[in-house]
């Protein structure tokens, strides 16, 4: 997130969208540069502690750290209010505060755009037929009914959903909920996480990739020629 973010807010969604446009080779842009050399002035300066090679998300290794005071800030999406509720409730209660990503000097990215995942939401490949279209048609239905959002409004989570906003004051923690609804609501442009906008073959070498410039395998020129080789 840390790299789609800087992408971003230094040349804007379109930087992306020529990406899975044209292939491979719209990497050369000017802004994926400026982002992996912002990245690595970010690790130089210690930004993301010593030990950050060593932590990982899906063991709620970040999460932890973070709740116990550990780091300051943790980029993440929504859903990470829904873990802490779940693993650090009296933190998730009393101790969480969130803010969006913010404007970067020279940047022509507008500060109010959003990456990542920012809530859970079901799509139909447009390629499926028949009575297979006809059940997925009849799960996003389900999946949109008052109940469902309701249940998502327990567990901590924002819908994504147009008559949301009617549900968020029983969120667990409105001003949040509010809060996250606004943000995608008022986002000029929404940029899937990389790994999940690009066809599933480049996922592992993209990670891999993203991995190396943060443990200072790459460096930034290297980041950007490896992205374009994928």
């Amino acid at each position: 997130m840390w790299v789609e973010y800087l992408v971003d807010r230094y040349g804007g969604a379109g930087v992306f969208q020529k990406i899975q446009s044209q292939g491979m080779a719209a990497w050369d842009d000017p802004a994926v540069l400026k982002a992996a050399q912002t990245i690595k002035d970010l690790v130089d300066r210690g930004a993301f502690g010593k030990n950050y090679k060593s932590v990982n998300y899906t063991a709620d290794g970040a999460s932890t750290l973070f709740a116990k005071g550990k780091a300051a800030m943790h980029l993440m999406g929504s859903w990470e209010y829904a873990n802490q509720k779940a693993n650090q409730p009296a933190f998730a209660k009393s101790g969480l505060g969130w803010t969006t990503f913010p404007a970067v000097p020279g940047g022509s990215g507008d500060p109010k755009s959003v990456v990542g995942n920012p809530t859970n939401y079901w799509s139909i490949n447009a390629k499926v037929k028949g009575d297979k279209q006809k059940a997925a048609l009849a799960f996003v239905k389900f999946a949109a009914q008052q109940d469902y959002s309701g249940d998502l409004i327990a567990n901590g989570d924002v819908p994504a959903t147009s008559d949301a906003t009617s549900l968020l004051g029983k969120h667990e923690n409105p001003g949040y909920a509010r809060f996250q609804y606004d943000l995608v609501k008022r986002a000029p442009d929404f940029t899937l996480s990389w790994d999940q906008a690009l066809p599933a073959k480049y996922t592992p070498p993209l990670h891999t990739t993203v991995q190396k410039l943060f443990n200072g395998q790459l460096s930034p020129a290297a980041f950007v020629d490896a992205l374009k080789g994928m």
